[in-house]
């Protein structure tokens, strides 16, 4: 799973799952960074949650 946020200027963050070694998520944004509104913040932690919940699955199902 990716989860991507944009803010007003464009810039993004993204969000993957790693794909060695421990469960962790990968975040990436630019140079610039990304600014987030406060009443944003929620959207961007629930897409943080779901793609850590999918990395820890995904090595749970490794781990079998």
């Amino acid at each position: 799973m990716t989860y991507t946020f944009t803010d007003e200027d464009g810039e993004p963050i993204t969000v993957r799952r790693g794909h060695f070694g421990p469960p962790v998520v990968v975040i990436k944004t630019t140079e610039n960074g990304c600014f987030i509104p406060l009443d944003k913040l929620e959207e961007l932690v629930a897409g943080l949650r779901d793609t850590a919940r999918q990395a820890a699955r995904r090595s749970e199902g490794a781990a079998s």
